[in-house]
């Protein structure tokens, strides 16, 4: 494995960890793996579709029930944006 690897887990709501995220989101160069049960914050899913317009391979992993990430929410607006 090439560069740095970073894991956290962080626990909201908490402006710290949200301060945190978003420079890990941003310092994104290469590539960029999310995993959450819900993504209902703007500021975090602009940071991850900012990531993709740089060229960084980003995927994203959110929990599904009944179709309704699809429809609605933040993980849809990125969906819509490619």
């Amino acid at each position: 494995m090439d560069g740095p690897l970073c894991a956290s887990c962080l626990f909201f709501p908490s402006e710290d960890a949200m301060e945190q995220l978003l420079g890990v989101l941003r310092k994104a160069s290469r590539s960029l793996d999310v995993a959450a049960f819900a993504l209902t914050e703007a500021k975090i899913a602009d940071e991850i579709v900012d990531a993709a317009h740089r060229g960084v391979s980003v995927r994203v992993v959110v929990h599904c029930e009944n179709g309704q990430a699809k429809k609605s929410g933040q993980a849809a607006r990125m969906l819509r944006l490619g």
